[in-house]
């Protein structure tokens, strides 16, 4: 039987580094700035990077594409449909490529996103049977109780 292990926390990642720092070097990092260390952590972990009109270079990346998309569509559609056809057409190719450098869910990027959703509603779908384990009634058995009451 697999055995799946749950996709750990931002919150415990920063608890863990937090705990490397201290381990690393207790004088700088000590418990009565623990709080304020993993808040540096945790704040170093959701910093991007910005190049262009504050836009991070994936979002500038797919809002280029989307342009060129556009435009590419309206050039080729423009004699066929006619230019007010062919601008709806743009609006339509183009916006599921500036929706992707855009898309974050749960700090998920769009390619993350659709990889989870397809592994776990086809890939790893089926059926998950839980079973419970009474703790007590064991401890119980093993020193021999058969009565619980």
């Amino acid at each position: 039987m697999t055995r799946f292990q749950a996709v750990r926390s931002g919150a415990e990642i920063s608890i863990s580094i937090a705990d490397l720092l201290e381990q690393a070097a207790p004088a700088l990092y000590n418990g009565a700035n623990r709080v304020q260390t993993i808040r540096e952590v945790k704040e170093v972990r959701q910093h991007k990077e910005t190049i262009f009109f504050g836009l991070s270079v994936r979002q500038f990346v797919c809002a280029v594409l989307a342009v060129g998309i556009a435009v590419g569509v309206y050039f080729l559609l423009k004699t066929i449909t006619g230019p007010e056809t062919a601008s709806w057409a743009c609006i339509v190719a183009a916006a599921p490529v500036a929706v992707t450098g855009f898309f974050q869910y749960n700090c998920m990027t769009f390619e993350q996103f659709v990889w989870a959703y397809l592994k776990s509603q086809f890939l790893c779908a089926g059926p998950r049977v839980f079973q419970s384990e009474n703790i007590c009634c064991a401890a119980l058995a093993k020193k021999g109780v058969h009565d619980y009451d």
